[in-house]
Formats: structure tokens, C-alpha cells, sequence
């Protein structure tokens, strides 16, 4: 059953086709067609446009992500508290979806329950009791159900994955006191045997997350260009910010703020065809432990293998 509800989820998102009639007051219905379509001022969306302080882009409620509309209505510690809160009084057992959009569509292909039904009723009529449908519609899509999430399996601590004959792996990371703050980057540089051929470990002031995981990406390709390596080697870059590597593959989708340095980054990779991939944290503990390091540092640390 569950299959069934995601894949008619999934062919709801990519049609796009639900339609809006009446079923709630218009500013209810416009607030969810807004969450929906990712249409809210959040601080993301405000970097983006310049409106926004890299500093400030936090999650305002548990200040520990960015604050995006999936994050700030549904992700969210703070959130997701109350919509667990609403589900345990409705006898409801759920979890978070992918987005926002998709667990509110969830709801209308699941089938109703009586006992909640009614309790959604009252609830509903003491809100909106002028509204202009009947409110057993408005609950329609409501219903109790359950269920079950499997999580994702995480690769265990350490489990670096090393590169094929011919080509070097540069795991680079990020480290940032709060949301913004005194901030570090650290990168290795190994082969196939897993030897280490460039160790960095760096202070790089005050950042926030992802100017510093960009920063270390271009601090790794610096030192890679400037290596013996550079003309013998096909090179990968691994970093655990999704995000970042999504920005280096197609930089349209970066902002402005960051534009300088995702281009920088671009140029090298497209110059030398390295790829920038991503990777767990699990299988990126080294590089984690030298931008941990480099946070307190007075002194920057780039080690390279000697040839005698």
C-alpha cells in the first residue's frame, strides 16, 4: 500500500494538478499553495537575491540548518515537534517526507477514518464555521495511517572508498563555529594504496558553512594545480556539502553572494577535467578532523609527500 501512496504522491508533484476550490478560507489555501510552490521569503531564498546576510541564514527556530521552506515547516526540529504533536492527538503515526509538498500531498490519496474524521470536524468548525463547503470535504483527504519509515543506510565511520589505478581522491571539509563564525578547512590528498600524498589544515576566519566547504574545495584544487601530481593524475574532489557540489555542476543555481568562488572552482575543474562528487561524512572523517583542527589554528598546515 505504501508503494501505491508514493508513486501517486510522486505523479501529483510532477503533474502539478491539484486544484484549489474553496475548501478553506483563501488565505489558509494560499498560505499552503505558497508552501507548496516554495513561494515563501525564507533566508535562503533572500541570500539568493541579496536580501540576506550569509551569517543570518539559519534556521531561526533551531539555528542548526538553512532556513528553507522545506526545512522551516517541516524538516525542523522545532516544526516537526508540532506536527507530532497534532498526530499523536489524531492517533497518527508519521514521518518526514522528502519535502514539504510531498507530505501534504500524502494525505489525499490515503483512505479517511471515522474517529478522526469527526475530530477534524470539530476542529474545523469551531475555526471556519462560515465556510462556504461542507467541512466533511475540507476533511476528505485526511486520514490515520501509518507509516513506515526505513532509514537510509549510512556507511560506517571511516570507510573511505579509494580511488582506481591512475586517479587521486581530495576529500576536503569544512568546519564553522555556529551558523557563522571562526571557521576551517581540511583536505587529503590519497591514492589507490590509500597513501597520503597532501594534507591541509587551515584557518580561514570568520564564514559560514558553505563559503568555507567552497573554500576548501578551491584551496584543494590551489594545491593540487601547484603538485607534481597535476599533469600525471586524473583527480576527484569528495565533499559532503550536497549543496556546494550541486553549485560547482551547474553554477546558475548559486548565488550571487557565492558566485566568485564557484566560478573560480568551475574553471579549474573544467580546465583539468576533475569532477567534484559527493560523499558521506562517514567516508569523509579525515578531512572532517584536519577543518576541525584548522578552526583553532594560528598557523596553516599543507604537508606534501616528498620524493627522494
Amino acid at each position: 500500500m505504501m508503494n501505491s501512496i508514493l508513486n501517486a504522491t510522486r505523479n501529483t508533484v510532477d503533474n502539478d494538478c491539484i486544484r484549489w476550490t474553496g475548501l478553506a478560507p483563501q488565505k489558509v489555501e494560499s498560505f499552503l499553495w505558497r508552501a507548496g510552490q516554495n513561494r515563501f521569503p525564507v533566508k535562503s531564498e533572500l541570500l539568493k537575491r541579496g536580501a540576506c546576510p550569509a551569517e543570518s541564514v539559519c534556521c531561526a527556530l533551531c539555528r542548526n540548518s538553512v532556513e528553507t521552506t522545506d526545512h522551516l515547516l517541516c524538516h525542523c526540529k522545532v516544526a516537526w515537534s508540532v506536527w507530532q504533536g497534532w498526530s499523536r492527538l489524531w492517533n497518527i503515526q508519521a514521518v518526514v517526507a522528502e519535502s514539504l509538498k510531498i507530505f501534504l500531498i500524502y494525505w489525499v490519496h490515503l483512505p479517511i477514518n471515522t474517529s478522526l474524521k469527526s475530530v477534524v470536524i470539530r476542529f474545523c468548525s469551531y475555526l471556519w464555521p462560515n465556510s462556504i463547503v461542507s467541512i466533511n470535504d475540507f476533511v476528505r483527504c485526511l486520514a490515520a495511517t501509518s507509516f513506515h519509515h526505513v532509514p537510509k543506510q549510512r556507511p560506517i565511520v571511516g570507510s573511505w572508498i579509494a580511488p582506481l589505478q591512475g586517479k587521486l581522491k581530495f576529500n576536503v571539509d569544512a568546519a564553522v563555529k555556529g551558523c557563522y563564525g571562526d571557521a576551517g578547512i581540511g583536505g587529503v590528498l590519497r591514492d589507490c594504496t590509500e597513501s597520503c600524498l597532501i594534507r591541509f589544515s587551515n584557518s580561514i576566519g570568520l564564514s559560514d558553512p558553505t563559503g568555507a566547504e567552497l573554500t576548501a574545495i578551491l584551496e584543494a584544487c590551489k594545491l593540487f594545480h601547484s603538485s607534481r601530481w597535476c599533469s600525471q593524475e586524473e583527480l576527484m574532489i569528495e565533499s559532503d556539502n550536497n549543496l556546494t557540489v550541486c553549485w560547482i555542476k551547474n553554477p546558475k543555481l548559486s548565488p550571487s553572494s557565492y558566485g566568485d568562488i564557484v566560478v573560480k572552482c568551475v574553471d579549474f575543474c573544467k580546465s583539468f577535467s576533475w569532477s567534484v562528487i559527493f560523499s558521506f561524512r562517514e567516508r569523509n572523517q579525515v578531512a572532517h578532523d584536519l577543518a576541525k583542527e584548522g578552526t583553532g589554528r594560528s598557523h596553516d598546515l599543507v604537508w606534501k609527500l616528498e620524493v627522494s
